[in-house]
């Protein structure tokens, strides 16, 4: 669910006895979604509203085909450190063509198409390869 207001959606987690990890990783996708949903109603990225992908017997968090380059961008949201394993299949399968992980503990960094980037950043990601 989408809520605007990212401290009151982490206080009603918090209320309603949601685990500390899992309120981030809501925070920080519901974060990623709303930068998303500015770019879809900018038409600069396709659809209405943000999209997610399944791939085999996994879950892409956001799929992007940007207005700008027409290229397919994946995009997995992590709190801490760990890595999506169907992001890094769709890229190695080429379904998309580009990999964005944002991450909560993570100063940077790239390695081929894909991209790692802190989560706080999110609003400086540009669709253009």
């Amino acid at each position: 669910w989408e809520l605007p207001d990212l401290g009151v959606a982490g206080y009603f987690l918090d209320i309603a006895g949601t685990q500390p990890d899992t309120i981030s990783g809501i925070i920080n996708e519901n974060f990623v979604y709303l930068y998303l949903k500015k770019k879809a109603d900018n038409q600069e990225i396709a659809g209405l509203a943000p999209m997610y992908a399944l791939y085999k017997d996994g879950e892409l968090d956001f799929f992007v085909n940007s207005r700008k380059d027409y290229q397919n961008y994946g995009i997995e949201v992590k709190a801490g450190r760990a890595v999506g394993k169907t992001a890094d299949r769709m890229l190695t399968d080429g379904k998309i063509q580009y990999l964005y992980l944002l991450k909560g503990d993570t100063f940077g960094g790239m390695e081929g198409k894909k991209r790692t980037v802190p989560v706080y950043l999110m609003g400086r990601i540009s669709f253009e390869g």
